[in-house]
């Protein structure tokens, strides 16, 4: 019995290859999740031995062009087979071993069907950049928020029908996770940070992108203009508090750091 499914979308990056690592370390029975990763047509010549390895290690290897990542997230989900579903991008990985067990813990014994961790913003060195922390102390996760989509399990019947739109080919999954909140399921913050996620993706590899994933981000609130000022304001502020914690305090940013770089010595 699958009881986790892990999706990876990808195309030409290498780097998959330490994320499907991080995985495989996990504490947690192999037979009981699957790793599906969306090739979105990588050049075979390029990406040749990265494939005979996925295809080596994950449960399904489909490589074929698609209309970018949350196309490629699309088509995993529908694919998918485990109680809790998990997206990671090709290049991010996993920082502790015990992420599928407290997760997949979390929902069998209280019925939390959206499980969020905090998660690490990386440069191409995996040096912290931003720590992307989130609330203690909520009850419910209000739609407002912008939930790190690459650390964050969601169950089967959470997700249904629900899917990313593709017409916000920047932003999608703000919508996506709106629309999951909006059913008001339980939902849990565990606050420890189990990802780092490498920077410079699509959404904000540059200003323009930034610009149009804001706009897209916008538009799920309509003309309503009390939703847009609460989401423009809570956005300014977590962005800040991310930026500057991981600043302010170099001690704690020592501790992490070098968290990230022993476990990334066990992994290589």
């Amino acid at each position: 019995m699958i009881q986790i499914s892990i999706i990876i979308p990808s195309y030409n990056d290498k780097r998959i290859v330490r994320t499907v690592k991080s995985i495989l370390s996990q504490n947690f029975d192999r037979d009981k999740y699957e790793i599906i990763v969306m090739d979105g047509g990588s050049d075979k010549i390029f990406f040749e031995d990265t494939l005979e390895y996925l295809r080596d290690k994950c449960n399904l290897v489909i490589h074929e062009k698609d209309n970018g990542i949350f196309d490629a997230l699309n088509k995993g989900i529908d694919l998918a087979n485990g109680d809790l579903i998990f997206m990671i991008g090709s290049d991010d990985f996993l920082i502790s071993n015990d992420v599928f067990s407290i997760a997949y813990k979390s929902f069998m014994e209280n019925n939390y069907e959206l499980i969020v961790f905090e998660l690490f913003y990386v440069n191409q060195n995996n040096e912290i950049e931003r720590y992307w922390s989130m609330p203690s102390n909520l009850y419910s996760i209000p739609a407002h928020f912008q939930l790190p989509h690459f650390s964050t399990f969601m169950s089967r019947n959470l997700i249904d029908d629900t899917r990313f739109n593709l017409e916000s080919y920047i932003s999608a999954d703000y919508g996506f996770f709106k629309n999951l909140l909006k059913k008001n399921r339980k939902n849990l913050i565990i606050n420890s940070p189990v990802v780092c996620m490498t920077s410079g993706g699509q959404s904000s590899k540059n200003f323009i992108n930034i610009f149009k994933g804001n706009i897209q981000s916008l538009r799920e609130f309509g003309v309503n203009p009390f939703y847009i000022i609460r989401f423009l304001l809570h956005k300014l502020y977590t962005k800040s508090k991310h930026h500057f914690s991981m600043k302010i305090n170099n001690k704690k940013r020592e501790e992490f750091q070098n968290k990230i770089n022993l476990y990334l010595d066990t992994i290589n």
